[in-house]
């Protein structure tokens, strides 16, 4: 990826709450250090619900034993893959033309096809972007390119020009196994009624359950949410794309952010009925503390808390914006709803996904969160 890409570097926070109203107790204050974690294994984990009693063990119920003469019945396919993922916040900024010229982009290389409509000079260069086709269409990045190497005009006459660097043939391949496994990912741990909420919980802990902290090796030839994904590692820019792309492909507004202001980080931007929070999929990394829980102090944040953590939000990046720095634009990213903050310094417990509640561990207390609207 190009130099811009952020590079995650963990460091001790200190977070410091008042009460919160709407929660189901007030907050002492409590000091985490986060570090900087590697390791080489991937692991997998499930997602679980639990029953409306906060006391009940939440445990996954094995299937019957069928005889061999009953084949087994394929679970029902919910999720589909998106080539078109999409940001409505986003898009408040960058121009529908740009948009429209990656999905052309993206059907065209699907396709196994050399060029696509495109209406203008910018929207090429923002669709066939390394950084864009990174977070949105992870398979394909370093793959293409807008740089000729047959001698034809990249962008002409509303055609653009795609330039692959490996067989088309092996593209297709790669490309379809991609979108296999990301139909897998939220097949496995998703429901279809899921609100976005639980979409966010939900591939929250497939992101703590699964990644381990460790940076690309230089040369690798892959993007570096393509990486993270078929690897099981990454630094900070790696799993906030991995994860932004993740609740994109399930419906949900996000995008990956960072700073560069006395610490350089990168997280995800996530929108849950008309307001933005700030989640950090590499600080709450079960691997780094080597636990079974589930950590919340990092999961739907407001500014403040984003800020208390160490990371500053006067000095932000966007990877997708042309512009890259946010300061350069007039698009608001502010995180100012305190709704989720009695979460910090708490651990996940379980779901009542019938009656919206969120079941989370304060030392030894189960405490409740109604999260419906």
């Amino acid at each position: 990826m190009k130099a811009r890409k952020l590079t995650c570097i963990m460091i001790s926070t200190v977070l410091i709450f008042s009460a919160i109203s709407g929660c189901s107790k007030d907050k002492d204050d409590e000091e985490t250090n986060v570090e900087t974690v590697a390791s080489d294994t991937a692991v997998t984990g499930e997602a679980t619900d639990t029953s409306s009693d906060p006391e009940a063990v939440v445990t996954e119920t094995a299937p019957a034993e069928t005889s061999e003469a009953t084949p087994t019945p394929k679970p029902e396919s919910h999720y589909e893959f998106d080539p078109h993922p999409y940001s409505p916040k986003l898009a408040e900024w960058i121009p529908q033309e740009y948009w429209d010229a990656f999905n052309n982009l993206s059907d065209a290389v699907r396709a196994g096809e050399t060029t696509f409509e495109c209406s203008s000079q910018e929207a090429y260069n923002w669709a066939i972007d390394d950084s864009t086709i990174a977070q949105l269409l992870p398979a394909v990045c370093l793959k293409v390119s807008g740089t000729s190497n047959d001698g034809t005009t990249p962008y002409e006459n509303g055609i653009g020009h795609i330039y692959y660097n490996m067989p088309i043939e092996d593209l297709l391949v790669r490309e379809a196994e991609f979108e296999q496994m990301i139909e897998d990912i939220l097949n496995s741990r998703l429901d279809d009624d899921d609100d976005d909420f639980e979409k966010i919980l939900k591939l929250y802990e497939y992101m703590e359950d699964t990644y381990y902290y460790e940076s690309m090796p230089e040369g690798s030839g892959d993007g570096y949410v393509y990486y993270t994904m078929m690897t099981g590692k990454g630094i900070c820019s790696n799993l906030a794309g991995v994860y932004a792309y993740l609740l994109m492909e399930a419906g949900v507004d996000a995008i990956s952010m960072g700073c560069f202001d006395d610490l350089d980080h990168e997280w995800t931007y996530v929108v849950l009925d008309g307001e933005s929070y700030h989640v950090d999929p590499t600080w709450a990394l079960k691997s780094y503390y080597d636990v079974d829980y589930l950590e919340l102090t990092y999961f739907m944040m407001d500014d403040d808390a984003r800020v208390y953590s160490g990371c500053a939000i006067d000095d932000l990046t966007v990877q997708l914006l042309p512009e890259f720095w946010l300061n350069r634009t007039d698009l608001d990213l502010s995180c100012t709803s305190d709704r989720f903050d009695c979460l910090r310094y708490t651990y996940y417990r379980g779901l009542d996904e019938e009656n919206d509640i969120l079941y989370y561990y304060e030392y030894e207390d189960t405490l409740e969160l109604y999260y419906g609207n």
